[in-house]
């Protein structure tokens, strides 16, 4: 499930209260879209790693995840891991810091500029598609969230929405445009998929979520409508900051 309403800063009176529910308010609809896009494209792997994103409610074993709890891919005693998995957990990590020990010999080697261009540009292109794809897929204002209450597998497979990506479709062997395959058959190969959303397609009738829009265009549009859900039950669709009316008495202004 994406956040609710009371984590992103709105009391019990749908008024903005915290840091991420104000700065909507002092910078604009605009400007906390382009804020979406970038935290998303630039930095959002890299907090999702950490923790701080998109890591679940629950931990491995099936509990609800407390306030203070890491989520994050590097400590083999991270609530994110089982038990069986906290040996690999050490040597990816291990394996991680070899990696970054390397890449700062090579800078301190050749300088830093030759690394930006050959490693970090690289990985930050990688960043930005990889991020981008898993947002658009599972985000949209026609796509619906469900709480534990009405959760079942096919519906919980129903959640994304397949998108043209153009020649972005080729190059990433159409993962965006035939995501809704994905959900349900992920075993399928690739070179198959155009073929099974076709039969997905007729089968599931106006259930299948195709939008048209171009990716670019459709990803300003969530960056601006899709901010929160209002609660875990029932079946929440995303709602935007702009629709939350401003805590009595704060000085922000609304855009």
């Amino acid at each position: 499930m994406p956040s609710t309403g009371i984590e992103n800063g709105l009391n019990e009176h749908g008024e903005r209260e915290s840091f991420y529910a104000k700065l909507h308010g002092i910078i604009g609809d605009d400007a906390f879209a382009g804020v979406q896009v970038y935290t998303h494209l630039f930095i959002g792997w890299p907090l999702y790693l950490i923790g701080f994103a998109s890591t679940g409610r629950n931990a491995a074993d099936g509990t609800t995840l407390e306030s203070d709890d890491m989520m994050d891919h590097f400590r083999p005693n991270s609530k994110l891991f089982p038990p069986k998995m906290r040996t690999k957990a050490i040597i990816s990590t291990a394996g991680m810091f070899v990696v970054l020990g390397i890449i700062a010999k090579i800078t301190y080697d050749y300088g830093f500029v030759p690394v930006m261009l050959w490693y970090w540009g690289p990985y930050t292109w990688t960043n930005a598609w990889l991020v981008l794809y898993t947002w658009l897929q599972h985000t949209d204002p026609s796509v619906p969230q469900y709480g534990e209450d009405e959760w079942t597998f096919v519906k919980g497979a129903l959640t994304t929405i397949d998108r043209s990506y153009g020649i972005f479709c080729f190059f990433h062997h159409k993962i965006g445009s035939t995501h809704v395959t994905h959900h349900f058959f992920h075993e399928i190969p690739f070179y198959n998929g155009d073929e099974a959303t076709a039969a997905i397609k007729e089968f599931l009738g106006p259930l299948y979520n195709y939008d048209p829009t171009p990716w670019y265009k459709a990803m300003w549009r969530i960056g601006k409508r899709c901010h929160y859900v209002e609660g875990l039950e029932g079946i929440q669709y995303y709602k935007s900051l702009e629709d939350v009316p401003l805590s009595k008495g704060s000085k922000v202004k609304s855009s």
